[in-house]
């Protein structure tokens, strides 16, 4: 792990870590609208993930409702899944609900920088 003062690393590396979950989705679980649409929701992740690095606070205000609701949906995609599939979509909930509170902790616990 690379050490920083910012707390807006710490966000930006599990988005990345979730963001790569997404992009191998359809892999695991099967070709489908649903897979193809968080590949793209991976995609974004990965441009907000370097957002994120580069301590761009006002994107980490824009990502903050969105992320939660990708958690939401990968939570449903769960509950449709078995197997490793299923593995993969409570991942991707589970590192999406983390990137969420760490989110909110370096929104409001630190001051503007």
């Amino acid at each position: 792990m690379t050490e920083s003062n910012h707390p807006l690393r710490a966000p930006a590396q599990v988005m990345a870590a979730c963001a790569l979950l997404q992009l191998t989705l359809w892999l695991i679980a099967g070709q489908s609208t649903g897979t193809y649409l968080m590949a793209g929701f991976g995609l974004l992740g990965l441009i907000t993930a370097w957002g994120l690095w580069q301590a761009w606070r006002w994107l980490a205000y824009l990502a903050f409702v969105p992320v939660m609701g990708v958690a939401i949906w990968a939570l449903a995609g769960a509950m449709q899944a078995s197997g490793l599939a299923w593995v993969w979509w409570s991942g991707i909930a589970l590192l999406d609900g983390l990137c969420w509170w760490l989110l909110f902790r370096a929104l409001w616990r630190h001051p503007i920088s």
